[in-house]
């Protein structure tokens, strides 16, 4: 499950969520039904009739416990059952019963509370569940917990103190919304701070690190930009919100459950509001990160756009006077920067960018 770059002693779910497979029958069975899907496609010879049995005692345990008492029916081990039952459907593309479990979730969900209940009781809990609604693209989150502010843990701040040495830009100055601008800082200082579980000393305090994430990533997706017009201010407020989700999910492209179609969305969006932009003559340090952001995603969807990113690159750069990848490694490390993906992606698309550079000088 990402976002998740467990140690083997530093585990949440090992700690906090295996516990309840032991103890739950219908959660221990999704489970097998989970591993069994999987094996599948490791080795179509596996035969196919002995998951079909288990998927329908999963339903069949799944319509008792629900009939059940209400306490049962909207328990964590319900919830995480329900959540595993949709991501075996969400790997096997069937959308019609992906769509079934997700209304599932959404219903014991409304009865909890939302997300922020199931963080007090089991956050690894509520991290699972909320992957589910982020893979699922067109789910919506709960309308309670898209109204929640996100709470800052108390090392929040120690880490913003550390960070106020560093060359970081004031998302403000470049007419960032407020509430907006708080999202970013969020998530800058959680790359910065925990990019993994060795910089933690427990899996109490990795867990806490993890739904400091999700929370921001979840009020992220569910912030309202007004309607994109060729104002500047929607548009780099857009081309923000878009363009952290696709750096905070890029590492976990192609894993399960796979965030790829949230991403993809959010590419779509973040290069509408960027032509916008460039249609303004934006040439800023942000604006030369955004469209980093974009260049090294379109890499994996369309080289079309993608050669269209690496153009604008080419331009900004030169008009910004960079002119060597430390000084355009320095610039993006003023916005959103994490170590263990950006310093090989982004030096690739500078490769890029170079090479159309020397393209224009010698026409």
């Amino acid at each position: 499950m990402f976002p998740f770059i467990p140690t083997s002693g530093i585990n949440p779910v090992a700690e906090f969520y295996i516990p309840l497979v032991w103890r739950d029958k219908l959660l221990f069975h999704v489970s097998l039904l989970l591993s069994a899907h999987r094996l599948e496609r490791l080795d179509p010879t596996i035969p196919e009739r002995r998951t079909i049995r288990l998927a329908r005692e999963c339903m069949r345990m799944l319509k008792e416990r629900v009939s059940g008492p209400l306490e049962n029916g909207i328990s964590d081990e319900t919830l995480s059952a329900v959540a595993g039952l949709a991501a075996i459907e969400h790997e096997k593309g069937v959308v019609r019963l992906l769509h079934v479990h997700m209304n599932g979730l959404r219903r014991i969900l409304d009865v909890r509370g939302g997300l922020k209940a199931i963080r007090r009781t089991n956050p690894t809990v509520a991290m699972i569940t909320f992957c589910m609604f982020l893979c699922a693209q067109g789910e919506n989150f709960c309308d309670i917990d898209r109204e929640d502010a996100v709470e800052r843990p108390s090392w929040f701040f120690r880490r913003l103190l550390d960070c106020q040495t560093e060359d970081f830009i004031a998302f403000g100055d470049f007419g960032v919304r407020t509430d907006v601008a708080e999202l970013l800082v969020n998530i800058r200082i959680v790359m910065r701070s925990y990019p993994d579980a060795r910089n933690c000393g427990t899996a109490r305090e990795y867990q806490e690190s993890l739904t400091f994430l999700t929370m921001t990533i979840q009020k992220i997706l569910s912030t309202t930009i007004p309607q994109l017009d060729t104002s500047a201010d929607n548009a780099i407020n857009t081309a923000c919100c878009h363009a952290v989700v696709i750096h905070a999910l890029a590492q976990w492209r192609g894993q399960q459950p796979d965030p790829s179609l949230t991403i993809s969305h959010a590419l779509h969006e973040l290069l509408k509001a960027l032509r916008v932009l460039l249609l303004l003559d934006s040439v800023n340090v942000l604006v030369l990160w955004l469209l980093s952001v974009a260049a090294g995603s379109t890499s994996f969807y369309s080289q079309v756009e993608y050669k269209w990113c690496v153009d604008q690159l080419a331009d900004i750069t030169a008009q910004m006077e960079i002119r060597s990848w430390d000084a355009m490694r320095a610039s993006l490390r003023q916005i959103l920067w994490d170590e263990s993906q950006d310093e090989v992606r982004y030096q690739l698309v500078w490769e890029d960018v170079i090479v159309r550079r020397r393209e224009d000088e010698s026409e």
